[in-house]
């Protein structure tokens, strides 16, 4: 039953990754898996840190750590930016490409979301980026 729900889980979001590629203009076929990866380890710092001081941190407390630092490095060299916002007992992460196509361009842009229910959303609308009400990887 374990290897069936890895199974599963691997394809579905092999089968995301695989449609995200087809719709999105990124430059290599590892760009997509990179930012998935580097969006996953920076929840995956908050869960950590949560637990070990209570609250959410800051992008600038998680640079400080040390612990995401090549993550954000990565998607900065991948043309995107990592928008952290906490309030409270909540955080919210949007990675976003730097810059937008203009005017009515037909290019999909990638964006990722993530708060502390820990689910990774996407869109690849320029228009309108991810966010909570957005599908998770896990159903595209």
């Amino acid at each position: 039953m374990l290897s069936f729900l890895f199974f599963t889980k691997n394809t579905i979001l092999l089968t995301f990754v695989v449609l995200v590629l087809l719709q999105c203009n990124l430059t290599a076929r590892s760009d997509v898996g990179k930012l998935i990866n580097n969006t996953r380890n920076i929840r995956d710092a908050q869960i950590q840190l949560m637990k070990k001081t209570g609250r959410y941190s800051t992008l600038e407390e998680l640079e400080k750590s040390g612990v995401v630092k090549p993550d954000l490095e990565s998607i900065k060299n991948l043309g995107y930016t990592a928008d952290l916002t906490v309030q409270g007992s909540n955080y919210n992460l949007l990675v976003k490409p730097k810059t937008l196509p203009e005017g009515n361009s037909e290019d999909d842009v990638l964006s990722l979301y993530v708060d502390n229910s820990g689910i990774i959303r996407a869109s690849v609308k320029p228009e309108k980026m991810a966010h909570a009400e957005s599908s998770s990887i896990a159903e595209q």
